[in-house]
This record gives C-alpha cells, structure tokens and sequence, in this order.
C-alpha cells in the first residue's frame, strides 16, 4: 500500500510521458537500425515491425520536425520503438 504524504497537487505540475531519450543506434547504409544500445547492452535488430516518417511540414508543430521512426523487433524478442532526427541526425528511443 502507498502511503498518502499529505502534499496537495499543483495545477502545471506536468510531466511528459514517453519522452524521447537519447540512445546509441547503429545503423545499415539503408539507415535502418542494426544494433540498440539499452543500458549497456548492445542488441541486435532482428527484424523491423514498422517503420513511418514524421516530416517537417506538419501544421501542429512550432519547430521544424523531420523524424524517422522504428518499431524494431530485437533478437531477445524485446520490441523498442527508436527514431532518427533527420535534421541533427541523433537517435532517440521512445518506447520499450
């Protein structure tokens, strides 16, 4: 059981889910992942289940956005879902 601590909650108290991390990727010359680090194992891509592209002309964004997205299925059956920022070029994991 949790125990209540008694704070109140403030309204703006808001926290993003599923944020974007950072993450080490090692891609083909396809630009489809081949390796993804998680923690400080490295795994093997066994195959990719999905794969869509955000482009940088999408009317609800203030900033440009180019990304491309992986749903990619690893090898110890995990599933994590990764992108590359086109624009920076730098790799993010958004799900697990």
């Amino acid at each position: 059981m949790v125990t209540d601590t008694r704070a109140t909650g403030r309204a703006g108290a808001l926290r993003p889910v599923n944020a974007p991390v950072p993450t080490q990727v090692r891609a083909g010359p396809d630009g489809k992942p081949l390796t993804v680090r998680l923690g400080k194992t490295w795994h093997r891509v066994a195959r990719i289940a999905d794969r869509w592209h955000i482009g940088p002309d999408e009317w609800w964004t203030e900033q440009p956005v180019d990304r491309m997205y992986y749903t990619a299925q690893l090898e110890d059956e995990k599933q994590v879902t990764v992108f590359q920022d086109v624009l920076t070029l730098h790799w993010y994991r958004q799900r697990v």
